[in-house]
């Protein structure tokens, strides 16, 4: 399992660093996030799923977490889970 550092919250999006990349992405409504790595553009899942916690890496509304050992031209994408309820307009699934 990778250690991964607090991160900051900003700047948004994903930012080449010495050493890793920092993540930060704006997400009200969400209970949980995760970053998930990818080693090709057609690969079935993740290669590695990075849990984030509440409490180290999230400010606010920001989630945010330096992962360590990537660079530019990582494949990756987030997943959020929260409530979902349409008429409040959560849509989280």
């Amino acid at each position: 399992m990778r250690t991964i550092g607090q991160g900051r919250s900003h700047p948004l999006g994903a930012s080449l660093h010495p050493g890793g990349v920092q993540f930060c992405f704006y997400s009200k409504n969400s209970t949980k996030a995760e970053i998930l790595l990818f080693d090709r553009p057609d690969a079935e899942g993740p290669s590695e799923v990075i849990r984030l916690h509440p409490g180290r890496n999230r400010t606010g509304h920001y989630w945010h977490a330096f992962v360590p050992d990537i660079g530019a031209g990582q494949l990756y994408g987030l997943r959020l889970n929260g409530p979902n309820v349409p008429k409040r307009g959560l849509l989280f699934d």
